[in-house]
């Protein structure tokens, strides 16, 4: 009985030793590192933006079977107009293929499936070709069947087709040009008076001189200012009617408001800086027909010029 609980007794105590240094290594042993990140793949050729193809393009050459055809100035232009995933060959939507692109390749690839019934028994079957923009130039290279090429070129039977296309540039905009210029803008401004003769005589006093205004009129808008001596405005208003398109043209001088559109009748021409004036200050009668004054017409004939800054 005693061998036994002694034999026990060692057992017990070398079990809890081995424990012990068991847990000592554990806590003596040093933190597991980290693991290190996964570096990403590195990025494969060089990416060409499929929307970079986007707008219309021009082909200014083609080449088969290692033949280069340029396009002659006198020839009607092959346009090219890529919309999305679209290829418009023709411009007019008769020869529409739809492209799925591979810009990650190198060279970039893509695939076209030619989508109208003009396209004979190539309708919906998909081939192969690569392309690449370089500033405003595009170039393509297809094989209707087998792989995609891997460069940009043709040989004698390797059945390729290769296209250079330059950017079509938008049409430029239309400048708008400013409404032409009429009667009433030519005569806005200050005008004095130079030349003026009632039934048949001189009526001029001082000339065209600035230190004169009771000489002047001012256009303003549609309104008719007479100036007085000291330059401020005058009882001389009138609000006033064109009617350019008649020979010779006419003018109603008409009260300031401009609800009346009878009032004095006149004729009038702008030549330059000339303004001539045939009025009649009795109102109802008829316009004149020549620029004139005559003791028997009454009619009062002004000449102005413009006043320039």
């Amino acid at each position: 009985m005693s061998f036994v609980r002694i034999r026990f007794a060692e057992a017990a105590f070398l079990a809890l030793a081995t424990g012990l240094f068991v847990g000592i290594a554990v806590l003596a042993s040093p933190p597991d590192k980290p693991a290190a990140k996964r570096k990403a793949p590195p990025t494969v050729g060089n990416p060409m933006r499929p929307d970079q193809l986007e707008g219309a393009w021009i082909r200014v050459s083609t080449e088969a079977a290692g033949k280069v055809e340029k396009v002659r100035e006198d020839d009607p232009p092959m346009r090219l107009v890529v919309r999305g995933n679209t290829f418009d060959f023709g411009g007019n939507g008769i020869n529409q293929e739809s492209a799925v692109f591979f810009p990650g390749t190198t060279p970039a690839k893509l695939a076209l499936t030619p989508l109208n019934e003009s396209a004979g028994p190539a309708q919906g079957k998909p081939y192969l070709g690569i392309y690449k923009i370089e500033g405003e130039t595009l170039t393509l290279c297809l094989l209707m069947s087998g792989l995609a090429p891997t460069e940009f070129s043709t040989t004698p039977g390797d059945h390729r087709v290769l296209d250079v296309y330059r950017r079509d540039a938008p049409p430029a905009p239309k400048k708008s040009e400013p409404p032409p210029e009429t009667d009433l803008d030519r005569l806005q401004g200050t005008w004095y008076r130079i030349a003026s003769h009632a039934s048949g005589k001189d009526w001029m006093v001082a000339g065209m001189d600035p230190k004169h205004p009771a000489l002047a009129i001012v256009f303003q808008g549609d309104k008719w200012l007479g100036l007085k001596a000291d330059g401020t405005i005058g009882k001389s208003q009138h609000t006033i009617f064109l009617t350019p398109d008649t020979t010779p043209r006419r003018i109603v001088l008409a009260d300031p408001s401009g609800l009346q559109k009878t009032g004095f009748r006149a004729i009038y021409k702008i030549e330059g800086d000339t303004l001539t004036l045939c009025i009649e200050f009795v109102r109802d009668r008829p316009f004149q027909t020549d620029f004139s004054s005559t003791a028997a017409n009454g009619y009062v004939l002004d000449v102005y010029r413009r006043s320039r800054p």
